[in-house]
């Protein structure tokens, strides 16, 4: 937010609020407790259709669709867009603005110029600010990679309007359920995908671990990732045994 108020003033910030992504404008989450994750990710027993099951408290607890859209409030439905085909974004003025020509973007180097503000992309409306930071919010944000940013996304933001009909909601969770069934859990494992959706249900599903790991915000904002900040915690006991609780809500 602080790259598009320094290109484009209030209203290039209220060109994102208005978007797809509008919810994560003021969205300030802090410290993530990763141990308290863990504790998630490594009782995930099986997928089944939209339910994604775990054995928490001594019981079978499912994370829903509807859980996942309540949190996040991303777009569902249906689109004609396809992530599958290979397209060619050498014409897609934003690429172009950021991106080497022809060359893979990878996304550490895609914020380093987005943000650089020393080094400021032309951009006289600041729609390819916009632009760049629907893809970094995307990327980063809604589906949770830490690789090279897909020509298919430079693709889609080229035009706003379909960009922000995507369903962004049923993408993302795909993504979150594909990573949580087959993230390898172990000594040293990688998690991609939303992880901070799964986090908010489990800070919100167990009792008390809210007040261990999470830093309440807003109890009636929504969507619901608006009502919890993260704080950091140091000792991992300090959560282990909220894991063995009788009951979750």
């Amino acid at each position: 937010m602080d790259t598009l108020t320094a290109v484009g003033g209030d209203q290039l910030v209220q060109s994102f609020r208005s978007s797809c992504f509008g919810q994560f404008t003021d969205w300030k989450p802090g410290y993530k407790y990763n141990m308290a994750l863990h504790h998630v990710i490594s009782r995930a027993i099986e997928s089944d259709d939209e339910l994604i099951w775990f054995y928490i408290c001594g019981q079978r607890v499912c994370f829903t669709v509807s859980d996942f859209a309540l949190i996040t409030g991303l777009n569902f439905g249906a689109s004609t867009f396809d992530t599958t085909a290979e397209y060619d974004v050498s014409t897609v003025e934003a690429y172009r603005a950021f991106c080497a020509p022809g060359r893979a973007t990878n996304i550490p180097d895609l914020i380093g110029r987005v943000t650089d503000l020393q080094r400021r992309v032309r951009d006289e409306d600041g729609s390819l600010y916009l632009r760049a930071v629907l893809v970094c919010v995307a990327h980063t944000t809604v589906c949770g990679f830490d690789r090279q940013v897909e020509p298919w996304m430079w693709a889609l933001v080229d035009d706003l309007v379909a960009f922000n009909q995507f369903p962004w909601g049923a993408y993302s969770y795909k993504v979150l359920r594909h990573y949580t069934e087959h993230c390898g859990v172990g000594q040293k494992y990688s998690y991609y995908g939303p992880a901070w959706a799964l986090y908010v249900w489990a800070i919100e599903k167990i009792p008390n671990l809210g007040g261990a790991v999470g830093k309440a915000m807003d109890e009636t904002a929504r969507p619901r990732i608006l009502r919890w900040g993260f704080r950091i915690r140091t000792i991992a006991g300090d959560v282990t045994h909220l894991f063995e609780q009788t009951q979750v809500f």
